[in-house]
């Protein structure tokens, strides 16, 4: 009987090592998984966020001026930093066009300020430098820039006026556009 027991014993000993064995394996595994959903949200809410994010906005107004066929518009652009990292801007191009009479007569007709089709170019000023507007230089996070371009344009009845600012750097890429008809100032 003696026998009997420590076998018994033996067995109770060895299935008690197995089943403790398999519990420690489930919790390694559920440690494994837990320490990875930690690090996958630690990554979202840090790591992923480290990225360069731009917000622009802009406005077009008219003025009169003292010479009747001619009045003054003035595009503001706004640009600032929403990311998380700082960026630099590098140059800024500021055009605008006359847009087709053609295109805006028409009913139900797709109008597009930036198709070629539509438009003739009238100014084309570029900034390179600090110097040359508040727009060019490095924004930290949360910084924001704002300027004003100002232009003379000849006052035409039923015409339309398409301005765009694209300003660029080694990881930036952004157009603000407004358009309007020519010297409407009771659009302001």
């Amino acid at each position: 009987m003696r026998r009997f027991r420590r076998q018994s014993h033996k067995s109770l000993f060895s299935k008690t090592k197995n089943f403790l064995e398999v519990v420690k394996y489930i919790v390694e595994i559920l440690a494994i998984l837990i320490a990875g959903a930690w690090a996958y949200s630690k990554y979202l809410k840090i790591e992923k966020p480290l990225e360069i994010r731009t917000a622009s906005t802009g406005f077009l107004n008219w003025s009169r001026l003292p010479a009747k066929d001619i009045c003054l518009a003035s595009l503001g652009v706004t640009i600032k930093n929403i990311g998380t990292l700082p960026f630099v801007v590098n140059k800024v191009v500021i055009e605008s066009w006359s847009i087709d009479d053609a295109s805006l007569t028409s009913a139900q007709n797709y109008f597009s300020p930036v198709s070629d089709k539509n438009k003739k170019l009238l100014v084309r000023k570029e900034f390179v430098g600090a110097d040359s507007t508040s727009l060019v230089g490095t924004y930290g996070v949360n910084e924001e820039n704002a300027t004003d371009f100002s232009f003379t344009v000849k006052y035409e009845p039923k015409s339309a006026v398409y301005f765009l600012a694209t300003v660029t750097g080694p990881y930036v890429n952004i157009k603000e556009g407004r358009w309007g008809f020519a010297c409407d100032v009771e659009a302001n």
